[in-house]
């Protein structure tokens, strides 16, 4: 009764841990049947994934609906990309990132089924998503943070370009006095 209640309030996670402390006193078919229903639909499971393909090296992160264990577990043989270990693997709160991947690629991202979380409860079935690292956004930025042309020798100014072969830029003149 307990836990229908707190279902019926939204709160997920302690009418699962309800229902788990009734079925360690007795064993009933209702409320086993009860717990698994909840368990597949608000339990531990991936919520949802992105791909960050800005950076140098693009990473696509898994994140799940409760927090990942935090006491040493190596999650790497839960994790596999097209078919074998990822190059890197990071772990942290309550997402996966793994990271290796090359812009304009297509992956298969599988979890498998038995990864642990901080809730007790492990993930129940092998999640199979298909990853596209689509390429950098054009983008034309200085090399540094700052920079003074100088006056003789150098004739152009330092621009790291990423995908875009032209940059439309106007350069105007700042004073001494206005620096």
């Amino acid at each position: 009764t307990l836990a229908k209640g707190l279902e019926n309030s939204e709160d997920y996670r302690n009418a699962l841990n309800a229902y788990k402390e009734s079925l360690k006193l007795v064993t009933a078919k209702t409320v086993q049947a009860a717990y698994n229903d909840l368990r597949s639909r608000k339990g531990f499971r991936v919520v949802s994934n992105s791909v960050d393909a800005d950076s140098l090296t693009p990473r696509a992160c898994v994140e799940f609906s409760d927090p990942l264990d935090k006491r040493g577990v190596d999650y790497t043989p839960f994790v596999t990309l097209d078919g074998a270990a990822p190059k890197a693997l990071e772990a942290k709160d309550n997402q996966i990132c793994v990271e290796g991947m090359t812009h304009g690629a297509r992956y298969k991202l599988a979890l498998r089924a038995g990864l642990p979380s901080s809730v007790e409860e492990n993930l129940e079935a092998q999640v199979d998503l298909d990853i596209y690292v689509r390429d950098r956004s054009a983008s034309v930025r200085f090399t540094g943070d700052s920079f003074v042309l100088p006056s003789t020798a150098r004739r152009g100014i330092p621009l790291v370009s990423v995908n875009t072969d032209s940059a439309n830029l106007k350069l105007y003149r700042i004073g001494d006095r206005n620096v």
